[in-house]
């Protein structure tokens, strides 16, 4: 063979070889990306679990509203208090839909003072029904942010408080019943 045919082949040869190592290392860069994406993923996979089982498993009213006081999410107690039967029947309603326009006005007031102030907002509240007995509950709304810290919403949780209020009730009229045969007996 001849010196100039064994350098073609040696040339065609090292162009081979430095193609076959490009590409294996843009194979061994491109399944890196592909495991980070992958851990990435499970991890995302987890931190939903977790959310989902704590939101899902509170005893509380959990709640996600955006600008306008629409729900985007609630949790299931949430939705039973409803009467629906899944959360994502709430989505796109608003307080306006499930209580009488007292409660209703009064949840979007302040609300919409949380969205303005970003301060966060923790009250007892009566909650008026169309179609049942008032209820109370301990609430506290916060604004949601999003990653650049803009408020595109509101959430928060309420814990019914009903018992609390109604034994409130009965030592204050037991109270006030004793305060009048005290009196009656003077």
């Amino acid at each position: 063979m001849s010196k100039e045919k064994f350098e073609k082949i040696a040339q065609m040869l090292f162009a081979f070889a430095s193609e076959i190592s490009s590409k294996a290392y843009q194979n061994s860069q491109l399944i890196k990306s592909i495991l980070e994406r992958k851990q990435a993923e499970e991890k995302l996979i987890q931190e939903q679990y977790l959310s989902n089982a704590l939101l899902n498993n509170l005893p509380d009213h959990i709640y996600f509203k955006d600008r306008e006081s629409h729900f985007i999410r609630i949790n299931k107690d949430h939705a039973q208090s409803f009467g629906l039967s899944d959360p994502s029947q709430a989505v796109g309603k608003t307080d306006f839909d499930f209580f009488t326009e007292e409660h209703a006005r009064q949840a979007y007031e302040d609300e919409q003072t949380v969205i303005q102030t970003g301060q966060p907002l923790s009250r007892e509240e009566k909650l008026t029904w169309p179609d049942r007995l008032d209820t109370w509950s301990s609430t506290t709304k916060l604004p949601m942010r999003d990653k650049e810290g803009n408020i595109i919403g509101t959430f928060g949780i309420s814990k019914d408080i009903t018992k609390h209020k109604l034994a409130e009730e009965a030592l204050r009229e037991s109270e006030e019943h004793y305060r009048i045969l005290f009196n009656e007996a003077l």
